[in-house]
């Protein structure tokens, strides 16, 4: 008899488009693999812009990468001036009380992933409201918007 084999998560690399010294810049974000190339993303990034925990990519040998498969999660990056850890407890309550969850901690930065069914809206107002609260913090939509942060990337919208 024999036993399914259990996938292993593992860290893989994943472009994150250019550093501010002109250089590329990658993320090592958490992954499972799947057949070939694919990849489905365990946890959101706090670099790397459009994907949330969930996703399945396509990752080719450059790191770069395709979305293969949407998971219907939001990723939230929320960025602060000083030390993350001194809203981190706050915050995450009230992402909880929202529907959301903590995927990553950084010295000033917190990533959150959101199913999509608590609402672009809901999650917004409680952005808006913390930053408006806190002017040490700036978040942004991991992937709801395009790189120019204004064009919408409406994967969450039923295709035509």
């Amino acid at each position: 008899m024999t036993t399914p084999t259990m996938k292993t998560q593992t860290e893989i690399r994943l472009y994150a488009g250019v550093s501010p010294n002109g250089r590329p810049a990658y993320e090592h974000v958490l992954a499972t693999p799947l057949e070939g190339r694919h990849h489905r993303i365990e946890k959101s990034p706090g670099l790397v812009l459009g994907i949330a925990a969930g996703d399945e990519l396509d990752v080719r040998e450059d790191s770069t990468f395709t979305v293969v498969k949407r998971a219907g999660n939001v990723c939230v990056q929320l960025f602060v001036t000083d030390n993350a850890d001194r809203i981190r407890a706050t915050v995450e309550a009230g992402v909880v009380r929202l529907g959301g969850w903590l995927d990553g901690a950084a010295t000033r930065e917190l990533v959150f992933t959101f199913p999509l069914a608590v609402g672009l809206a809901a999650i917004e107002q409680f952005f808006d409201q913390l930053s408006t609260d806190d002017a040490e913090c700036e978040w942004i939509f991991g992937n709801v918007y395009a790189e120019d942060g204004i064009t919408p990337l409406s994967w969450w919208k039923p295709a035509r």
